[in-house]
């Protein structure tokens, strides 16, 4: 049973900062662009996650955890969580990896978008440097599975680190969540099976579905059901709560015993979509919003889909992300898509 007294929520894994810089055009190889503007953004699910959640209106404590570089870019990391109440405590610094960052070439014309990624510090986050029963939390959230590469690694008794450090909280009756990206990682299922007996909560995407189903899954509107049958296979994997599975055009959930929970995206005005960048990480943190105040899990894929669709209406990642009332009032205005 969960402990009464346990509050907060700790986020782990990725984080990085996101140099965005608009182009002229995109040239061909051996060719030069004309910058136009450059900026930078928070990136990666983590850190995401928890400015998002901030951005919501959470009134729990945030904690980061992760590995930076002793450099500028870790410097920016911790100043700007600081400077948004999230407390930094669990973020260590490598002495041989810089802060792990993405480049991110947009053309001005049409918007599209090229990555240019330095794993860094992330690739070193391990089970020797998580503290996750430091703080006293009710959640514990880990990002991405499958992008950490020595939380990602086999033991000699065939598990991951990251299953050891998810088993650890678990042990302490703390809600375990972890999230997915979409990179088609080798043993990427491998990786998944390894910790979805430590998960109380998987989050993840149609992609990612289709790669762990071995088939194409429907991410439309219509195709919830398909959807819903998917997170059910996945379930079999051990997850001991609810797989949640979301799309562009919704999100379903699926529990043990029959427990299945099913809601349609915000229908935005195209006009209002400037990006989709971390769509899914907003959706995670308006599902954890209603998990840590123990809402109902169809209230809280209400809350996930919202706080996405606030998300997309900005170019960044999280500086469309209003608190959580304004979300639901946007969803409100424009309705949902028909399931």
């Amino acid at each position: 049973m969960q402990e009464l007294h346990r509050s907060g929520l700790v986020a782990a894994g990725n984080f990085i900062v996101d140099h965005v810089k608009t182009v002229d055009e995109y040239p061909n190889q051996d060719q030069l662009a004309l910058v136009q503007s450059q900026s930078q953004f928070n990136g990666g699910g983590p850190y995401n996650l928890l400015r998002d959640l901030v951005a919501l209106g959470a009134e729990f404590p945030l904690h980061a955890e992760g590995l930076l570089g002793n450099d500028s870019d870790g410097d920016w990391i911790i100043d700007d969580c600081k400077r948004h109440g999230i407390d930094t405590s669990g973020l260590r610094i490598s002495a041989d990896l810089g802060t792990s960052w993405t480049d991110v070439m947009s053309v001005q014309s049409t918007g599209r978008r090229t990555f240019f990624h330095y794993p860094g510090a992330n690739n070193e986050f391990d089970l020797k440097i998580s503290d996750v029963l430091g703080f006293d939390s009710k959640i514990f959230y880990l990002g991405y599975l499958t992008m950490l590469e020595a939380l990602d690694a086999f033991d000699a008794d065939g598990r991951t680190q990251a299953s050891r450090i998810l088993e650890c909280a678990s042990d302490a009756r703390i809600t375990t969540v972890a999230d997915l990206v979409s990179r088609k990682h080798p043993q990427f299922g491998e990786i998944i099976a390894s910790s979805a007996p430590h998960l109380d909560y998987l989050i993840l995407n149609e992609i990612e579905a289709s790669w762990l189903t071995g088939r194409g899954v429907d991410e439309t509107s219509t195709g919830l059901p398909e959807m819903q049958r998917a997170a059910q296979e996945i379930l079999k994997l051990g997850v001991r709560r609810a797989v949640v599975l979301h799309s562009e055009f919704g999100a379903v959930c699926a529990g043990h015993d029959g427990l299945n929970y099913s809601q349609t995206a915000v229908c935005l005005p195209h006009s209002m979509i400037q990006s989709k960048l971390g769509a899914g990480d907003a959706f995670a943190a308006g599902f954890l919003m209603g998990l840590h105040g123990e809402h109902h899990l169809q209230e809280s894929l209400e809350y996930a889909v919202s706080a996405a669709a606030a998300c997309i209406t900005s170019p960044s990642a999280s500086d469309g992300i209003r608190p959580l009332p304004e979300c639901l009032d946007l969803a409100a205005k424009y309705g949902f898509y028909a399931p």
